[in-house]
């Protein structure tokens, strides 16, 4: 299982200033097959800097989750640390 992708990343408004929401897309594959699953995702940053992930997947999947949301958390934080996820 490996993470393809996360596209289509869209932002909610947040009043919280270091809580940011996202909506995107993962692109997965699992088996040797791509899949698409809609994903919202939070960044809370503590005030030590450490950025605290959580993944909701919006789309049931015959696999375990826990790999998954690992490894959607580690592609997340590299995209983050990158600038390239929407202000």
């Amino acid at each position: 299982m490996t993470v393809l992708d996360i596209k289509d990343i869209s932002t909610e408004d947040a009043y919280i200033y270091y809580r940011k929401s996202y909506f995107g897309t993962a692109v997965l594959e699992l088996q040797s097959e791509a899949i698409e699953i809609p994903i919202k995702f939070l960044i809370e940053t503590e005030p030590t800097g450490k950025k605290n992930i959580e993944v909701n997947l919006k789309k049931d999947i015959l696999y375990p989750v826990l790999p998954i949301v690992r490894e959607i958390k580690k592609t997340i934080l590299s995209i983050s640390d990158s600038g390239k996820l929407p202000c």
